[in-house]
């Protein structure tokens, strides 16, 4: 009897493990993450058509998550990822933004924006990198999944150094804490960016 207990234990361990996790979804390790413009919503570029992989520099990372859904665990995972990203952002120089992926047509794209717009405004997340795209796969040759409720991409010189995705059944705010968690462990184990060398100064300086 106990035997049959563990045993139904570990299926149901089993099932969870692999519901959490989603097909895979986004550019993956090694890949090339292609530049592409997005819907601003939130943030200094609000009202724009803007490329984010574009504002990373060589040798820093970038960070884009690609979200569906506005509802309340997207709330709380961003208050999560704002607060996660203004050390990265500050020591790593990363430049970090979120998009929520949408239908396609003109109609169904700034419906979108609106939602996502008033969104952010009731949660007090306007300062940050928000974005909309109307297409459920992501950017041309993203290939995000649709059975992805949300794909983490880390880069650095536009190839993906980390990927991670969730299912809707695996999505939930302590998901996308352990995984900042792991983004921040893993960036923090490269060398910070070098700091721009001073200009040489007095007699020395005179030389060049």
């Amino acid at each position: 009897m106990n035997f049959r207990l563990a045993a139904i234990v570990c299926l149901m361990m089993f099932a969870l493990g692999c519901a959490r996790e989603a097909p895979p979804s986004g550019p993956q390790l090694g890949e090339a993450v292609m530049p592409f413009t997005s819907n601003v919503v939130c943030g200094p570029n609000r009202g724009m058509q803007h490329c984010f992989v574009c504002d990373t520099r060589p040798g820093d990372p970038g960070l884009v998550v690609f979200l569906r859904t506005p509802d309340s665990t997207a709330r709380a995972f961003l208050d999560v990822f704002r607060q996660q990203t203004a050390g990265l952002i500050k020591d790593k120089k990363m430049v970090p933004w979120v998009v929520f992926l949408g239908e396609p047509g003109t109609k169904a794209e700034l419906d979108l924006e609106r939602q996502v717009e008033d969104f952010a405004r009731a949660s007090a997340l306007t300062q940050m990198n928000i974005t909309v795209l109307g297409d459920p796969a992501g950017p041309p040759g993203y290939r995000v999944s649709p059975e992805a409720a949300a794909t983490f991409v880390v880069f650095k010189d536009n190839k993906a150094i980390y990927n991670k995705a969730f299912t809707a059944s695996g999505w939930s705010k302590s998901a996308g804490e352990k995984t900042m968690a792991d983004v921040t462990a893993l960036l923090n184990k490269e060398p910070a960016p070098a700091a721009a060398s001073a200009a040489p100064k007095g007699p020395e300086a005179a030389t060049r």
